[in-house]
């Protein structure tokens, strides 16, 4: 990620693409494993994120390195957004009137 912007318009070389997919996509699944160990919802989103933001490395692989950076941040922030929408519609469910609670 420290050469990407001296050469941010050349494919990346295979081990740094490798280092921001497979970086970011670590990154999410111990997040995942850490918000399953607290309770504090499924991992599922940042599971499939993580596969999401790892299929960007051909990305880097043969566009530029940028491109790749800018494909990673567009998944993580659908992500965000699914994830919000998520939330947003189970909170809805629970303060809906008349729903029994379990």
């Amino acid at each position: 990620m420290k050469k990407v912007p001296g050469h941010a318009m050349e494919p990346a070389t295979t081990a740094g693409a490798l280092y921001v997919g497979a970086g970011l996509a670590l990154f999410l699944c111990r997040h995942a494993w850490f918000r399953r160990t607290l309770h504090l919802g499924g991992p599922w989103l940042r599971i499939a994120t993580a596969a999401a933001v790892l299929a960007t490395v051909p990305v880097g692989l043969f566009a530029a390195a940028l491109t790749q950076l800018a494909a990673a941040a567009v998944v993580l922030c659908a992500a965000v957004a699914l994830g919000d929408r998520v939330q947003r519609r189970q909170a809805a469910r629970a303060e809906a009137p008349g729903r029994l609670v379990r």
